[in-house]
């Protein structure tokens, strides 16, 4: 994918993203895991917390538009990717696909998204989106 080509795969989910719960979503997530590490909960407040937190997540990405329609069962190269990390090298879409694989998993193996989110990596990948929606929105205001 060229640069170009990324740099589309974000403007056409901005208006979704401004005018949805996104932005809301990443600031609970980050907060659920701060609380995880400053907090004594018990396992049930927990769980139930991740859980409520899991199901909002699914909701926003269909909502704003983020689940990329792919073929994800047979996206061979894509578990790997996510075990292995290293976030930052990866253009938008294949950071979309990403999350749809893991939203869409779940449904395979029970708990799948609340391990990624408790191992942090849907905050990485969240965290890199969103520090590059706020670039190219800072961009595209400057040149305006």
């Amino acid at each position: 994918m060229t640069k170009n080509q990324e740099d589309q795969t974000l403007p056409n989910h901005l208006p979704d993203l401004l005018q949805g719960r996104f932005f809301d979503t990443i600031a609970q997530i980050k907060l659920i895991n701060h609380w995880r590490d400053t907090r004594d909960m018990s396992y049930d407040e927990y769980n139930e917390l991740m859980t409520a937190n899991a199901k909002e997540f699914i909701e926003v990405m269909y909502e704003n538009k983020l689940m990329v329609d792919f073929n994800w069962v047979d996206w061979t190269e894509g578990e790997p990717l996510i075990y292995k990390g290293e976030f930052e090298q990866f253009d938008n879409l294949t950071l979309l696909k990403m999350l749809t694989f893991i939203v869409k998993y779940d449904n395979r193996m029970l708990q799948f998204l609340v391990t990624k989110f408790e191992d942090n990596t849907i905050l990485e990948i969240i965290t890199i989106l969103e520090r590059r929606i706020n670039t190219f929105l800072k961009n595209t205001y400057i040149t305006n």
